[in-house]
């Protein structure tokens, strides 16, 4: 069946095929589709926003190939499966959420998203595949859970700019060309994970332990500013955050330290007379 040039199967709930010169820069991809097929939007290089429904289950291989204009997207929490090279080429994307439900990060699935900043992968990701963000160039972070045991070959490949990766476990099976190209980049792992060793494929891996020093003489008020001293490994940059309630939080970064020689001192110079504040210490 046909929809204003957009093809579907019988019933409509496929997606086959979107024209490529169909005319318009938006589309709602309708309530009825469950799943957007193989292609079906490949080289549809003038669409810029492209609303997906809470229907859809499945989106296909190299679904968005080349689609250069699209900058942001939404996919809904019901999608579990993402086609390998779904996203590759998509030059114009910022940033992406995977859903929860989703449990592999196929091949090449943002292969050369170029402007890709942030991607936040859930807990139950078990594997990263091959070239699966390569030539990401500007993406500057990433996140692994600890559900992912496997990272495949020149999956963070060329990201150039990507300067920490952080680890919430065990070590997974990777290639020595996992992170080929990507210079500046350093591993992070928490304590209590075993089998790290100073390097994993080719990158240096640091323990991230910071800790506030409760027993510091200088922990605590101080002429109304709040301070206290971050120790943990050497070079760690280290983000404060601050919040006034903790039964409805709201957590605000306040401060960033870097650990020379194992250690900072932090001063809240934003201090202002709340009742009561918490900090707590993240990743930038």
């Amino acid at each position: 069946s046909s929809v204003d040039g957009v093809l579907f199967d019988k019933h409509q709930t496929l997606l086959v095929r979107y024209p490529q010169n169909r005319p318009g820069f938006e589309y709602d991809v309708p309530e009825s589709v469950s799943s957007i097929g193989n292609s079906a939007f490949y080289y549809c290089y003038n669409l810029t926003n492209i609303t997906l429904p809470n229907s859809l289950r499945t989106i296909g291989g190299w679904a968005f190939e080349l689609c250069f204009g699209l900058t942001a997207i939404a996919i809904p929490e019901g999608v579990s499966t993402i086609g390998p090279g779904a996203f590759t080429f998509c030059t114009s994307l910022r940033s992406i959420t995977i859903p929860r439900m989703v449990t592999s990060i196929e091949d090449r699935t943002f292969d050369r998203c170029y402007s890709l900043e942030r991607v936040w992968i859930p807990r139950g990701i078990v594997r990263i595949g091959e070239s699966a963000f390569e030539g990401c160039s500007n993406l500057q972070n990433a996140t692994i859970p600890a559900s992912v045991t496997i990272v495949g070959a020149t999956a963070f490949s060329g990201c150039v700019r990507l300067g920490s990766v952080y680890f919430m476990g065990k070590p997974p099976r990777t290639s020595s060309s996992a992170f080929a190209g990507s210079w500046w980049t350093t591993l992070y792992y928490l304590p209590g994970n075993a089998g790290w060793g100073d390097k994993l494929a080719g990158r240096p891996s640091v323990l991230w332990n910071p800790q506030i020093a409760l027993e510091d003489a200088d922990f605590g008020m101080r002429s109304n500013r709040v301070g206290f001293t971050i120790r943990g490994t050497s070079g760690l940059v280290v983000v404060v955050e601050k919040s006034t309630n903790l039964g409805n939080p709201l957590w605000a970064p306040v401060g960033t330290n870097t650990l020379s020689n194992g250690s900072s001192h932090f001063i809240d110079v934003q201090r202002s007379e709340e009742s009561s504040c918490f900090y707590r210490l993240r990743s930038p």
